[in-house]
C-alpha cells in the first residue's frame, strides 16, 4: 500500500493505493523494501509451494505495477537450501546490485544466509557462490533480521543465533570489493582490474559516463605535485567549456548519496557562473565571472572537506568532489587572469 503524506491511500498506486502479488501456489510475505532512485519498488520476503519455501522478491514500477524487466514478470525466487528459505532484510548497493538477508534452513540446521542480484534480478555469480552466501552461527539454528551496507562496500548482517539453550545476538560481516578485481561492486564505480597490470589500476575514486546518457564508466585519475593539480578527464583541456565539463563529472560518484546542501547549492552556482562565462561576449565579463566561479568553488572545497570528515559524504563522493573541484578552482583562477 502507498500512503499520502496525510496517511490517505494514494489511489495512483496500483488499485485505489493497494497492490497484491501472487507468487508460489501458498503463501507469500514480503517482510523488506527499498525505494530505488528511479522510483520502483523492490519487495523481499518468501514464498511458499508444495514442498519448499524460497527467497522471494518483487519490483514495482512506480503506479504499482509489476517491472517486467527484472527476473520473469516482476518476480524472482531463490532457492538456496533444500527446505525453508526466507529473506527478512534488503539493501540496494549504489550499482544498483540488491542484497538480501535471512535464513536457510536444511531440516538440520538453519544459517545466515545472503543473496545478491543484478538489477535485473538475476543471481551476481561474483558474490559467493553462485551468487548465494551461507554462514553458520554458533549452535543449531542462526537467523539474519538485519542487514546495513557500510561506506567501504562491506556488508553487516544482524539476527540471533541459537546456542542450545537460549537466544544470543549474533553479527557478520562480509567483504565488499575487491580493488582490481575487474569487478564493479560498491563503492566501485569502475574497476579495471588486470587491464592495466595489478590491483593498484582499480578505480575507486573518480569517473564518469564515456558519453552522455550511457552506462559505460571510464576511470579517472588526479594526480597532485608540489605546485599543481592535473586531472586526466575526458573534458577539453581548457575553456570555460573544460571547466563545464569537470563540474559535471563530480555527479557519478556521488549520484546515490543526498549530498550536503551547502556542497550541493555552491556546485550549482559555480556551474551557472561558468555556464554565464562561456556566454559572456566581453573579456572583461568573462574574466569576472570566472574570478567569481573561481571564489565559490574554493568554498565548495572546504564545505565537501567538513561533509566528508564529518562521515557526511563517502570517501568515493568525497575524493571525486575534492579532485575535480580543485582542478576546476584552479582553471577558473587561470582563466580570470589570462582570458582574452
Amino acid at each position: 500500500m502507498r500512503y499520502h503524506a496525510d496517511g490517505t491511500l494514494d489511489a495512483s498506486f496500483g488499485t485505489g493505493g493497494k497492490v497484491t502479488t501472487a507468487i508460489g501456489s501458498l503463501d507469500d510475505e514480503a517482510f523488506a523494501l527499498v525505494l530505488q532512485p528511479d522510483g520502483k519498488l523492490v519487495a523481499a520476503g518468501y514464498t511458499s509451494g508444495a514442498s519448499s519455501i524460497a527467497f522471494a522478491l518483487v519490483r514495482y514500477s512506480t503506479d504499482g505495477s509489476l517491472d517486467t524487466s527484472f527476473g520473469t514478470g516482476g518476480k524472482v525466487t531463490t532457492p538456496i537450501g533444500s527446505v525453508d528459505d526466507e529473506a527478512f532484510a534488503l539493501v540496494l548497493q549504489p550499482d544498483g546490485k540488491l542484497v538480501a538477508a535471512g535464513y536457510t534452513n536444511d531440516g538440520s540446521n538453519e544459517d545466515f544466509a545472503l543473496a545478491r542480484y543484478r538489477a535485473d534480478g538475476s543471481l551476481d555469480g561474483s558474490f559467493g557462490t553462485g551468487g548465494t552466501v551461507v554462514t553458520p552461527i554458533a549452535g543449531t539454528y542462526g537467523e539474519a533480521d538485519a542487514l546495513v551496507l557500510e561506506p567501504d562496500g562491506k556488508l553487516a548482517a544482524a539476527g540471533y543465533a541459537y546456542n542450545g539453550s537460549d537466544n544470543d545476538f549474533a553479527l557478520t560481516r562480509y567483504l565488499g570489493q575487491v580493488c582490481g578485481d575487474g569487478i564493479v561492486e560498491a563503492p566501485e564505480q569502475c574497476d579495471d582490474g588486470a587491464a592495466n597490470g595489478d590491483g593498484t589500476s582499480c578505480c575507486t575514486t573518480t569517473c564518469e559516463a564515456t558519453a552522455p546518457g550511457t552506462d559505460i564508466l571510464a576511470c579517472t585519475t588526479t594526480t597532485t605535485t608540489s605546485t599543481t593539480t592535473s586531472t586526466t578527464l575526458p573534458c577539453p583541456d581548457n575553456g570555460f567549456d573544460g571547466v563545464d565539463c569537470l563540474l559535471r563529472s563530480v555527479v557519478p560518484p556521488c549520484i546515490h548519496e543526498r549530498m550536503p546542501g551547502s556542497v550541493r547549492r555552491r556546485i550549482t552556482a559555480a556551474t551557472t557562473l561558468v555556464d554565464h562565462g562561456m556566454d559572456a561576449r566581453t573579456a572583461k565579463k568573462a574574466r569576472t565571472l570566472a574570478r567569481r566561479a573561481s571564489k565559490v568553488l574554493k568554498s565548495v572545497v572546504a564545505h565537501a572537506s567538513a561533509a566528508a570528515a564529518k562521515g557526511q559524504l563517502s570517501m568515493l563522493c568525497g575524493d571525486a568532489l575534492d579532485g575535480v573541484l580543485q582542478e576546476a578552482a584552479r582553471r577558473t583562477k587561470q582563466l580570470a587572469a589570462s582570458h582574452p
